[in-house]
């Protein structure tokens, strides 16, 4: 069926088709009602006689898909799990151009001389390795006493630009991989329903009772989730993502190819050289991370009534709080200065701000807390080192302030802008080099 967004009275129903994998129909329609500016569902039903008719598939031509006209495939959302089924259309335009009549003569003359084009709502990508992944704690098949092993797999989901799973979207699903240590799939995909604008939501569950169902998603445990930001989803990415709620003090990251939904030659270039350092063994980029060296504190309260404090540094994303999604530093010796210079991974993204909260560790009892400050996100974004005044101290007036020394290296969430700092930080140099000389000559 066809019908233009939000108003079914409009709908048309081709005949029946002639195969059920792979039908023909080759119906043309009119579609009455039709402005620049709709957007048009399409959906693809199986005809049951005396009951409801199943839905095999939709997709949505956007307005800006339609203004030029339309020739060519579109991928369907809720085909079913990890199904990847495609409806191929061609929708004539008002009131097109030369340009646009030129271009959809030539995408329907490729696509009937056989040569595969690139569906309009799909995007491509491998689902290849993680590394750091940790063992659940809840399984379960084990609370009733049965142990198996944990077979990681991964979940891919179209989000909007906030993170939130789209409804009636499909749900795309990796084989499990064998083991926890080696946790490798190098599984590709073409996930339905993804345009410029959206996120991809990538979550790692443990296969305990078996994952055909968001049921079962549900009950099986969570080793880690990431959200691919609308900028990578348009650029185009390979690499490591670091995963959220990965367990507590935990660094797991996953590591995908994901092919641009509208890349710039700048966004080509990256991936390009991306793939060559892949296929040469080269340590693959990180996003979704940031990385923090946690140093030192001053002047901080001795908690304990009997004995000394041992105080600890934690480092959370603000306004979380998930006991999973939280790193911290061994236990320090020295109670009033403690010295960590401990280096860890953080997984944040767009906008996070940084909270780190230093306490004292009190077995057997709730840790009392030394202090706490927050990094803001624009810090996150661009890097910081130095000391910060540590807030909810316990301390009393007029003593010394209790500090944290941070170093925050500038989390990487896109690629373009680092490559154009980049090159802003190469001509910088050789402008001093160019200063340089000219000195040294006079």
């Amino acid at each position: 069926t066809c019908e233009i967004e939000g108003k079914p009275e409009t709908r048309s129903t081709s005949t029946l088709g002639d195969h059920p994998k792979d039908p023909k129909w080759n119906f043309t329609s009119q579609v009455a009602g039709y402005q620049l500016g709709d957007a048009l569902l399409l959906t693809v039903w199986d005809q049951d006689i005396g009951k409801p008719d199943d839905m095999l598939g939709k997709a949505t031509l956007t307005a800006e898909q339609l203004k030029s006209g339309f020739v060519g495939s579109v991928q369907l959302e809720g085909a079913g799990r990890s199904i990847e089924a495609f409806l191929r259309v061609k929708v004539g335009a008002k009131d097109p151009s030369l340009w646009d009549r030129a271009e959809v003569a030539a995408t329907g003359a490729a696509q009937d001389g056989g040569i595969e084009m690139w569906a309009a709502n799909s995007i491509k990508m491998e689902i290849i390795s993680a590394r750091g992944l940790s063992n659940p704690t809840e399984r379960p098949l084990e609370k009733v006493g049965i142990k198996t092993k944990t077979k990681p797999y991964v979940i891919v989901q179209v989000a909007d630009k906030d993170g939130n799973i789209k409804d009636g979207g499909s749900r795309f699903v990796t084989p499990e991989a064998g083991s926890l240590e080696e946790a490798e799939w190098k599984h590709e995909m073409h996930v339905a329903g993804c345009n410029v604008g959206d996120t991809l939501v990538f979550t790692v569950r443990d296969d305990n009772i078996g994952n055909y169902s968001t049921a079962q998603d549900t009950a099986n445990a969570l080793l880690g989730h990431v959200t691919m930001s609308t900028d990578l989803v348009k650029s185009g990415y390979h690499g490591e993502l670091q995963l959220e709620e990965a367990g507590y003090n935990v660094e797991a990251f996953l590591k995908v190819r994901v092919e641009g939904r509208d890349p710039s030659p700048a966004d080509d270039a990256w991936m390009a050289s991306a793939c060559a350092a892949h296929e040469a063994g080269g340590e693959p980029a990180l996003r979704n991370s940031c990385k923090v060296t946690i140093m030192n504190a001053h002047n901080l309260r001795d908690a304990d009534f009997w004995g000394t404090s041992e105080p600890y540094c934690m480092v959370q994303v603000k306004g979380k709080g998930e006991r999973w999604s939280r790193w911290k530093t061994p236990n320090a010796t020295n109670w009033k200065d403690p010295k960590w210079n401990h280096e860890m991974r953080v997984a944040c993204k767009p906008g996070d701000a940084l909270e780190f909260i230093v306490k004292d560790d009190d077995k057997g009892k709730m840790d009392d807390v030394l202090g706490k400050v927050t990094v803001p996100a624009d810090k996150v974004k661009d890097g910081f080192v130095g000391e910060l005044e540590l807030e909810n101290t316990g301390k009393k007036a007029g003593e010394p302030k209790a500090v944290l020394k941070v170093s925050v290296q500038g989390a990487e969430f896109d690629i373009v802008d680092r490559t154009v700092v980049a090159i802003q930080e190469t001509k910088v140099v050789i402008e001093e080099e160019v200063k340089h000389v000219c000195c040294d000559l006079r």
